[in-house]
């Protein structure tokens, strides 16, 4: 698969948006997936994860491509429950960009468990808030979740979590 629109907001391998109120499990999405210069809330799996219920034993495999809030599993999560889930996709920053993670670029009341993020993410020397794991969190919980691969340009980096 290989998706892009002329804007790039709120690209997936799945869902651009999805809203979770019970539970997801089993889902998988190959391919690369990708927004203009102006890429926003851009992931392999969904660009944006809203809600209360709960996500299992899904993957993404592929390269996923963006500006603002760019994860190889999620652009954008918030309040939901992330559970034994796994991405293995090189993120790749396409102008100044901030919130790139190896899974999620931004969470916010989120909990992500047994999760792993394997690939590199790499972001111009003037991106921000670049991680492994996650680019920014705004409350929410990480437990038992790996990342591997390298960091690659920007600043306000870290290894899990910038």
């Amino acid at each position: 698969m290989y998706q892009r629109d002329s804007y790039g907001y709120r690209l997936g391998g799945l869902f651009g948006y999805a809203i979770i109120a019970v539970s997801m499990s089993g889902c998988t999405g190959y391919g690369i997936i990708g927004g203009s210069y102006e890429g926003t809330e851009i992931g392999g799996l969904a660009g944006h994860i809203d809600g209360n219920g709960t996500i299992s034993n899904c993957s993404f495999i592929g390269i996923v491509n963006g500006t603002y809030r760019v994860g190889g599993f999620c652009g954008a999560i918030y309040g939901c429950t992330i559970l034994n889930c796994f991405q293995q996709a090189d993120i790749n920053d396409v102008g100044d960009s901030a919130y790139l993670g190896g899974f999620v670029g931004i969470y916010s009341g989120t909990s992500i468990t047994f999760c792993t993020s394997n690939g590199n993410v790499t972001a111009s020397s003037d991106s921000q808030l670049i991680g492994g794991f996650a680019g920014d969190y705004s409350g929410g919980i990480i437990t038992d979740c790996s990342s591997t691969g390298n960091i690659i340009g920007g600043y306000l980096t870290g290894g899990s979590v910038s």
